[in-house]
């Protein structure tokens, strides 16, 4: 399991009106390859702001992250100097994500970490102890097996914080799962 973390590069400069930063988003998610639907992105963006008024703190965590379009987003919403993003994909480098990231006009942190790797191989990754309910945010856009969905509930139910939010990829798809 490769482990990587992007070089910091400085602070984000992440706009604190919702419309703004939406708008921020929208324009820079046309810019990264892949799919995020505008429904899906609206929901999160929603629930991640409704997190920061209740003052709701954690880390922030994606399965499958693709071309970035939704770990974009995630860093939008995150206060990278007390919250750190966890990464996780077995197909794309950290170098795409940080063109992605970049795509997006946010600066790669520290508090960025990436893991190439599958979803699997969390269960006996030392973050399952280390991190045990640190997370606010968890958004799932993994496999869509049976046995790669359980998987990947687990390590949300193990991670997640009380006050955390899941967020399952694809429930506004029709195409999934295929038929």
């Amino acid at each position: 399991m490769q482990n990587t973390t992007a070089p910091a590069e400085g602070p984000v400069d992440a706009p604190t009106d919702p419309l703004e930063r939406f708008e921020r988003y929208r324009a820079a998610a046309m810019l990264i390859k892949g799919w995020f639907q505008p429904e899906a992105a609206a929901a999160g963006d929603s629930l991640l702001a409704h997190q920061a008024t209740l003052g709701i703190e954690g880390h922030l965590f994606e399965i499958r992250v693709w071309e970035g379009k939704s770990a974009s987003l995630m860093v939008m919403h995150a206060d990278l100097e007390k919250e750190r993003i966890l990464l996780i994909d077995k197909g794309i480098g950290p170098e795409q994500l940080k063109v992605s990231l970049l795509l997006a006009d946010i600066k790669s942190a520290d508090s960025v970490q990436f893991m190439k790797s599958e979803s699997r191989d969390l269960r006996v990754h030392p973050i399952m102890t280390e991190a045990d309910h640190a997370f606010r945010w968890m958004h799932i856009d993994g496999e869509h097996t049976a046995g790669a969905v359980i998987n990947d509930l687990e390590v949300a139910d193990q991670l997640l914080s009380h006050e955390g939010i899941v967020c399952l990829d694809d429930f506004f798809n029709e195409s999934c799962p295929p038929s």
